[in-house]
């Protein structure tokens, strides 16, 4: 509430529109990717449940560094 208002007067910028560019991504979509890259994920969440949450911290280990680096190369292209 307090960061819109700050937005707003500050740059005279609607934060509702500023908000669709910065929340792109959902966690499901960010933790689904992450699983992609990574043996290990573990999502801890500052709420109630994965869905019901105001932050959420992932810890990866075990990169399968052969799909990163097929990725990297189909983003190359």
């Amino acid at each position: 509430m307090t960061t819109g208002l700050e937005i707003c007067i500050k740059y005279g910028l609607d934060y509702g529109v500023f908000m669709k560019h910065e929340h792109v991504n959902t966690a499901a979509g960010i933790e689904e990717l992450l699983r992609y890259f990574f043996k290990e994920v573990e999502c801890n969440v500052f709420g109630l449940t994965e869905s019901f949450s105001l932050y959420q911290i992932n810890s990866c280990a075990g990169p399968m560094i052969e799909r990163c680096h097929q990725f990297a190369k189909r983003s190359g292209d």
